[in-house]
């Protein structure tokens, strides 16, 4: 299973993302029209690099750098067709990357993916940013003073995302990588299971499916085509760049020039202490006598006895992870079958937490700087007994540094990659189809 909001691999039955911590439900925030089945499917698109590409967008239009010319995004009011000029446009040839081509059938899904997921990742705040859903997007403005209908904005999005793609993509292709396992399979059961999906709903095929929601003209093998240069690119370069060796100095160097911004934004100084990741089973004592409280509330005392048992319960599936291979995963499996903490479902992961986060027992153990990974203990708290695994940790200030870092080394590299690839558009060849954001069928 893969989540839908970034992309990350799930486990069979994880519900919520261990990435980017939401929750895998079809149930969309109030205030937002409950996206169709085949919407819910196509929504993958990591949010990391959503972001990153709209930030592009966002700083552009409010820099002011969109000035008209022959041949950029502002050629044309409205790049939608219908009838028979949408079918004689679609193999047309509209940006290339070196000796690589984008057609606007394959621009179509770019673009489509790109609105889905803005729509998505912002919910019933859509509507804050000026963006209408029920109307047609060449007809709203995203920044009328410059002339940007959301049109423009996502259109634009969508040929930085397949720059993006296609250079990362191209970039694995000739290091020689191949996509992990378990993503492998995904590719590999994908059209199956999108075929379950559009036979559940009503669909004759799964090209019928992605044009209602992508246009006329969309198939299979384009959305493919977006799956690969994605999962490829991304998870490539984010090998490439959690990889690279990041110096003492460099981290004191950047602690130095951001000491500032990470203390009045992040409120992280060399004195934060650690940031620590853990998993944890959470067995709680059963029955209980409830007392009133001297301010009216009331809580829940329990006997000695009844804390015996709870605790011997936990040793018991302590133990059971002790006889088997001690990893973190057959940790993990434990938790989600065990654990009664809201964690369960993500085999117990608390991540990046520090001093005052947790309750004290629990806190005092996990922050204790000797631990090393794999490390593991038996706690009591007041919720119950707590089986923790130790997973990692380190200083924040450390944490921090060594992100702010790779990000910029990560931009340095991209830097490098556009340098590398010409990259041209043909704005007068490009024209798509309408999708009816609001189909909840």
């Amino acid at each position: 299973m893969i989540c839908k909001y970034c992309g990350e691999l799930l486990e069979e039955g994880q519900n919520v993302c261990p990435s980017c911590g939401r929750e895998q439900s079809e149930d969309q925030p109030s205030g937002q029209k409950k996206l169709s089945p085949a919407k819910l499917t196509l929504i993958i698109v990591a949010v990391v690099v959503l972001v990153a590409v709209l930030a592009v967008v966002v700083y552009l239009g409010v820099n002011g750098s969109f000035t008209p010319k022959e041949n950029d995004i502002y050629y044309k009011d409205s790049y939608t067709l219908s009838g028979s000029k949408l079918s004689a446009s679609q193999d047309k040839v509209v940006a290339t990357l070196g000796d690589y081509s984008l057609t606007n059938r394959q621009l179509q899904v770019f673009y489509w993916m790109q609105v889905f997921d803005f729509v998505d990742y912002y919910s019933s705040y859509i509507y804050y940013f000026g963006l209408d859903i029920t109307s047609p997007l060449d007809e709203q403005y995203y920044d009328e003073d410059s002339g940007t209908t959301w049109q423009h904005f996502f259109l634009d999005s969508a040929l930085t995302a397949w720059r993006q793609y296609k250079m990362l993509s191209i970039e694995a292709e000739n290091a020689g990588y191949e996509m992990p396992e378990a993503y492998q399979t995904f590719f590999d059961s994908l059209e199956s299971s999108m075929q379950e999906s559009a036979d559940s709903n009503g669909y004759e095929s799964i090209d019928a499916m992605l044009q209602a929601e992508m246009g006329e003209g969309v198939t299979y093998a384009e959305y493919l085509e977006y799956l690969r240069l994605y999962y490829v690119g991304n998870l490539y370069f984010s090998e490439v760049i959690n990889s690279i060796e990041v110096t003492d100095q460099e981290l004191e160097d950047y602690y130095l020039e951001n000491a500032e911004t990470l203390e009045s934004s992040y409120g992280v100084t060399k004195d934060s202490g650690m940031l620590v990741d853990v998993r944890h089973i959470l067995i709680m004592p059963e029955g209980g006598t409830t007392v009133e409280n001297e301010d009216g509330t009331t809580s829940t005392e329990y006997s000695d006895e009844e804390w015996e048992a709870c605790r011997e319960k936990a040793q018991e599936i302590y133990d059971l992870w002790l006889s088997g291979d001690m990893t973190e995963d057959s940790f993990a499996e434990l938790a989600v079958e065990y654990s009664e903490d809201g964690s369960a479902s993500d085999g117990g992961l608390l991540d990046t937490f520090g001093a005052g986060t947790m309750v004290e027992a629990f806190e005092d153990w996990c922050l204790n700087q000797t631990h090393v990974s794999g490390d593991t203990g038996l706690v009591q708290t007041e919720y119950g007994y707590h089986i923790i695994y130790y997973v990692d940790g380190e200083e924040a200030w450390i944490l921090y540094a060594k992100s702010g870092v790779l990000n910029e080394k990560a931009v340095e590299l991209l830097a490098e990659y556009v340098d590398k690839y010409a990259y041209e558009v043909n704005y007068k060849a490009i024209g798509f189809g309408a999708a009816d954001l609001t189909t909840t069928s």
